[in-house]
């Protein structure tokens, strides 16, 4: 999720739990009811073990806290009343009128009574928010952790909107209980809870709410003025009642004129009973006004426009009126953020899908590229496939040594039979090179040979270019594909490093071996495919299935017949053919001749990445040595020993793996190409995107 979503997340809880809260004001609750909603509401945002609500007495004597366990947010399990000091942490935003996070209780506690409640529940930090109205502090709410330092700067902000709505809710239902004479009143504001929920869009609910507030309490006029874009003039956004046709809707006025401004300016009530003997007071023609009341519509600090009442009358309202208006403000301010939240939220979403229109476009228009290319590149694929196919018996496998001359024997037997080959040996020992040329003899010659490495590709992938797959089976698979196991169809099917198959295509291979039957992914048909499978590996496969990561099954039925390739420290009798084959492979037009020191290093040397790796070397040479005798001074510091002598044993530390060495060898192969990958990969005998994977996999810096 980018931080878009988490933000558009965020406030979409906020007003979740703002509607609750207003919600609960609306059907009229108790204070039980009040805090149950908003403890459920908050544990949604914000963890906590425990959750107060602190009510201040009519005198302003006493601290009220309710309790609740914040494992059974919706009941109260006890009441204490405490006397208020100005140490207590819940009269300092009384006093200072901010918020404020307590990060130790128990370094307060044996001072301050508060805190000593809160200690005793398990409250080892704690976040104070005051419940203000009018700049008037009715309470606190309270959230308790039992951990020390839990808490920071941003639960203040997602709480301090939660208790700005609290704070209404407990004005009310402070006036609901002791002032039964104004239910009437109360009723009607949550009727106006209800206009507030009834649209997201402001000029409807502003519209509605002065028409419902002017008619239902008989006022002459009321009229709602909203800040503009710049601040500096009010703007006549709705208006009800006795002379609408004298100011028109969007008529703007200064901040420096009127009673609306100088409430707006100084951010406070303001009533005045003979309004034509106000400084203030803006007549207007034909129009006949005598008294008139307005209150600032806050959110927070901000103060966002006003709610105006006039009357023909003198001295027509009453305190009640400008505690009901001051309400209504309030209820007004926060549908007044909400609708500009969700505003933002729409525009957002639009630019959004603005974005992801044009993305997709190009997204299509990439996809409609790679598919003229994926079919390019298939076409050209299934060429060089039958290319290989053709060449395959082009190479032979060099050296005269018995173990050569053995090998070379064994191939020639058991290449005109369709017996499934197991090839075993270390890496750099020309696994393929002996499947191929197990092809090349065979009667399958004139068909295709096609090698898969089973260690490149995830179990998904690597089922799907074995078996192929129907139109659908997965996320884009928008056409059937054959399988390897069709395009060798009549010839050999190579798959090295298999060890390095996943259980599931263990099972496949192994029914596939047995029967040469197989299913494309998603597809139901029964399919024959007359393949030979020729299997390599670098690691014992018997071992494997031994220690149960190998299929035993499976195994069987590979080794029917089991070739192993000496590793080229076994056999260095050949190391002087190798060295003509691959220094006419290489020289480029260029005339060498060997010193005494270098064919002793070549000799000695153990060779721990076996042919691919002297290879590599030669390469390596010819390509950094000017024509004439070549010393030394180009060979690796490992192939070499003490004081630049050859050395028999390599200067390799005791326990480094096959994969440490090839690692090293990749490393000194691209530090001698000058980083250029094609140079290397040649060098060491490997296909570039095998260099790639392998780059990948040992993490080597290029």
């Amino acid at each position: 999720m980018d931080i878009y979503d988490q933000q558009l997340d965020l406030q979409r809880n906020l007003i979740s739990v703002t509607r609750k809260i207003i919600d609960s004001i609306r059907d009229g609750l108790e204070f039980e009811e009040i805090f149950g909603s908003v403890a459920r509401g908050v544990r949604e945002l914000i963890r906590y073990s425990h959750l107060y609500l602190s009510i201040v007495d009519h005198h302003k004597r006493n601290l009220k806290v309710l309790f609740s366990n914040g494992r059974e947010p919706n009941l109260l399990s006890a009441t204490t009343t405490i006397p208020l000091s100005r140490e207590s942490a819940a009269h300092t935003p009384f006093l200072e009128q901010y918020p404020m996070i307590v990060n130790d209780v128990s370094a307060k506690s044996e001072t301050e009574r508060i805190f000593r409640e809160f200690f005793s529940k398990g409250i080892h930090s704690a976040v104070v928010i005051p419940l203000i109205t009018k700049d008037h502090l009715l309470g606190n709410l309270i959230l308790g952790h039992e951990s020390t330092h839990f808490y920071s700067g941003r639960e203040l902000e997602i709480l301090q909107p939660i208790a700005d709505q609290l704070a209404v809710a407990v004005e009310r239902a402070i006036l609901f209980s002791n002032e039964r004479q104004q239910q009437e009143r109360l009723r009607l504001i949550n009727q106006t809870g209800k206009i507030l929920l009834s649209s997201l869009d402001l000029s409807t609910i502003l519209t509605k709410i002065g028409t419902f507030v002017q008619k239902r309490f008989s006022y002459y006029h009321l009229s709602i003025w909203l800040l503009n874009g710049t601040r500096d003039k009010l703007t006549l956004t709705a208006h009800s009642g006795g002379y609408t046709s004298a100011l028109p809707l969007g008529y703007q006025l200064p901040l420096t004129l009127g009673i609306v401004g100088h409430v707006t300016r100084t951010r406070n009530p303001y009533y005045s009973p003979h309004i034509q003997q106000e400084e203030n007071y803006i007549p207007l023609e034909r129009v006949d006004l005598h008294s008139e009341l307005c209150v600032p519509i806050l959110f927070r600090d901000e103060i966002l426009g006003v709610i105006n009442l006039e009357s023909n009358c003198v001295d027509a309202f009453s305190h009640d009126d400008m505690t009901l208006m001051q309400t209504i403000a309030d209820q007004l301010a926060a549908a007044i953020i909400n609708t500009r939240l969700f505003q933002q939220v729409s525009d957002f979403n639009k630019k959004l899908q603005e974005e992801i229109g044009q993305k997709t476009r190009e997204l299509e228009h990439a996809k409609t590229l790679l598919m003229q290319r994926k079919v390019t590149l298939e076409a050209e694929n299934e060429k060089l496939k039958k290319l290989l196919a053709q060449n395959g018996d082009e190479t032979d496998f060099i050296g005269n040594s018995p173990k050569v001359k053995n090998l070379l024997a064994l191939i020639e037997r058991v290449a005109p039979s369709d017996a499934t080959i197991l090839i075993e040996g270390e890496s750099g020992t020309g696994k393929e090179l002996v499947a191929r040329l197990v092809h090349g003899r065979s009667l399958r010659s004139a068909q295709p040979f096609v090698a898969i490495n089973c260690g490149t590709l995830n179990p998904q992938l690597l089922e799907s270019e074995l078996f192929g797959h129907e139109r659908g089976a997965f996320s884009g698979a928008d056409k059937t594909k054959d399988g390897l196991v069709e395009t060798a169809r009549g010839g050999t099917l190579f798959l090295d490093e298999i060890t390095e198959l996943e259980p599931s295509i263990q099972s496949k291979l192994s029914r596939f071996i047995q029967d040469r039957e197989y299913h494309r992914v998603g597809g139901k048909e029964v399919r024959v495919a007359d393949v030979r499978i020729v299997c390599a590996t670098n690691k014992s496969l018997h071992d494997e299935a031994k220690l149960g990561k190998f299929r035993e099954d499976l195994y069987y039925r590979l080794n029917t017949i089991t070739i192993d390739l000496p590793p080229l420290r076994d056999r260095k009798e050949d190391i002087p053919l190798l060295t003509q084959y691959f220094f006419e492979r290489y020289r480029g037009g260029k005339t060498f001749s060997l010193s005494r020191d270098l064919i002793d290093a070549l000799e000695h040397y153990n060779w721990p990445g076996n042919v691919r790796e002297f290879e590599g070397l030669i390469q390596r040479l010819c390509i950094l040595c000017d024509p004439g005798e070549i010393g030394v001074d180009y060979v690796p510091k490992h192939v070499l020993g003490q004081n630049g002598k050859a050395n028999g044993t390599p200067l390799v530390p005791s326990g480094q793996t096959i994969r440490e060495v090839e690692r090293m060898l990749i490393a000194e192969t691209l530090k001698a190409s000058n980083g250029r990958k094609e140079t290397a990969a040649k060098a060491l005998g490997i296909s570039l995107k095998t260099l790639y994977n392998k780059i990948h996999r040992y993490q080597i810096e290029t």
